[in-house]
């Protein structure tokens, strides 16, 4: 079955699907009647329907079921992983979950926190293009100073402005920060993108000792070294959600990838005509 929103040309539809291995009815009537069932229907429209830069759009399967397990880990206050493969939407997530949190919990604040420039401009790009305003803190010294008031409810920030330049030994900087009461103020909720390159730093340490009680999710779609996969999971906990590459392929939402071996060239001179044999895949 496919769905759009009025105005969604055809083809930008999207596919609906679940429960691939219920047989119990043609799939035409069963992802109609799961779509389209009261409270999820009136659900999508209330929760999921985003005006990005102008344009309406409707969320793709993997981050609708994204959002909904991450609303559940939210209400309990858990932390966790949510693993997107690239190119499959991870900033549309990270809208629609701030948008549900701000709406329904009216003493909660967001900060959304990544470790290269261009991607905090683009999240500030992709949130202002979603009609959601953010504040994007420009130092470390504003940083600090708007975790200490009520408003913005939403900011995006470097991680790299948790550090301080006068600081000799991080390990005792982290200990005093911890011995502190927290300067933050309302229920802080932390996105970490890009979460496996940031997570196991001293910055991330920091991060977490300025915010004790802040509830930290972790964004990444990039495949986790063992090493990287573990220290992932004792900072952030369990995974909320995964969405694979291959079924990213299956979808047709990312192009899949095919490897090809070249032999190596022979070396040629001058006035050579000669064929270059290329191995085949």
């Amino acid at each position: 079955m496919r769905y759009g929103t009025i105005g969604t040309q055809e083809k930008y539809f999207l596919t609906w699907k679940e429960d691939e291995h219920e047989n119990d009815r043609y799939k035409l009537d069963k992802y109609l009647l799961k779509m389209c069932e009261k409270s999820r229907l009136i659900e999508l429209l209330f929760d999921f329907v985003l005006f990005d830069g102008g344009i309406k759009k409707l969320p793709r399967v993997h981050q609708y079921f994204g959002i909904k397990a991450a609303q559940k880990h939210i209400k309990q206050r858990k932390g966790g992983i949510i693993w997107h493969t690239q190119g499959s939407g991870k900033s549309i997530v990270m809208v629609l979950l701030a948008k549900w949190i701000l709406e329904n919990n009216p003493n909660a604040r967001i900060a959304i926190v990544t470790d290269r420039d261009e991607l905090d401009k683009q999240i500030e790009r992709v949130f202002n293009g979603a009609g959601e305003p953010i504040q994007r803190t420009s130092s470390g010294a504003e940083l600090m100073q708007l975790l200490g008031q009520h408003k913005p409810r939403l900011l995006c920030s470097l991680v790299h402005k948790f550090g301080r330049k006068d600081v000799d030994d991080f390990d005792k900087f982290i200990k005093e920060l911890a011995n502190q009461p927290s300067k933050t103020v309302g229920e802080v909720f932390v996105f970490v993108d890009e979460c496996h390159r940031t997570q196991s730093g001293k910055l991330h340490q920091v991060m977490k000792a300025i915010m004790p009680n802040a509830v930290f999710i972790g964004f990444t779609g990039t495949p986790l070294l063992k090493k990287d996969k573990q220290t992932s999971l004792e900072v952030f906990g369990n995974y909320i959600h995964t969405y694979k590459f291959s079924e990213a392929v299956d979808d047709e939402v990312v192009l899949d990838l095919i490897y090809q071996k070249f032999r190596k060239a022979p070396s040629l001179q001058v006035g050579d005509v000669r064929n270059i044999g290329v191995a085949p895949l």
